[in-house]
């Protein structure tokens, strides 16, 4: 998800129908310049080699969402037949064997299989993919890319991982204790023992009651997609790097 604007203009975008290493290519009403749909950075165009900033979303589900957010909007999607979307027209490519929507997508990092999902996280100069099997195993996991520590949460009911920068305040800290409360999933710091809201990144008890962790630029992908765009990623867990 990315804000809109660009060097004090307020763009509007739409889908140019081209993919661009197997992703998406958006397109800008007001230049036609196409956009990276993984990067947000213009690729062709007037605009080529801007960068829109990101935009931190979180993936959940609608209970959860709606408990953190009870006042929110809900994009409506009702037609003449019914509500529309509620399927994925992508079902069976997840299934499959094939790699890439074209089926001719070149995968050349073998450190894991081409559709193993990952949640990636950008860091100032590198990166690093959490295998979302490995995460399902260790689902909170204290560590650091670039110089940045962080802390991922896997939700096992969400089926996604969720990332927070680790430093609050003047203190970096060092989570654990992840469980699960009532309709929360909560988490402890070992430095002051306050204890968080993981969907939330919110402070809701101890010494450091009311602070709120930073969100960081991060999302799932299928490992081919996210290692062609970022080739020397670091893998967490690889005891081969």
């Amino acid at each position: 998800m990315y804000v809109r604007e660009s060097k004090g203009e307020t763009l509007t975008f739409g889908v140019s129908g081209r993919l661009w290493r197997d992703a998406l290519v958006m397109f800008d009403r007001s230049s036609r310049s196409l956009w990276a749909q993984v990067t947000g950075e213009a690729i062709i165009g007037a605009k080529k080699g801007e960068r829109l900033s990101e935009y931190p979303s979180l993936q959940t589900t609608w209970r959860h969402w709606k408990a953190l957010h009870p006042d929110t909007l809900v994009l409506s999607k009702k037609g003449s037949y019914g509500i529309r979307g509620r399927e994925d027209r992508y079902s069976q490519y997840h299934l499959s064997n094939q790699v890439g929507v074209t089926g001719f997508t070149h995968w050349r990092d073998r450190r894991l299989p081409a559709k193993d999902l990952v949640f990636g996280v950008k860091g100032t100069s590198t990166q690093t993919a959490y295998p979302i099997t490995r995460l399902a195993t260790q689902r909170l996991v204290n560590d650091a890319v670039d110089s940045l520590p962080v802390v991922l949460i896997y939700s096992k009911a969400d089926k996604a991982a969720i990332a927070w920068s680790r430093r609050n305040g003047d203190r970096t800290l060092t989570f654990n204790n992840l469980r699960d409360q009532a309709e929360s999933l909560l988490m402890s710091d070992e430095e002051s023992g306050s204890t968080w809201e993981v969907f939330s990144g919110r402070a809701i008890a101890g010494p450091r009651k009311g602070t709120r962790l930073q969100p960081l630029s991060a999302f799932q992908a299928y490992w081919y997609a996210w290692s062609n765009y970022y080739p020397h990623t670091r893998v967490w867990g690889d005891r081969k790097q």
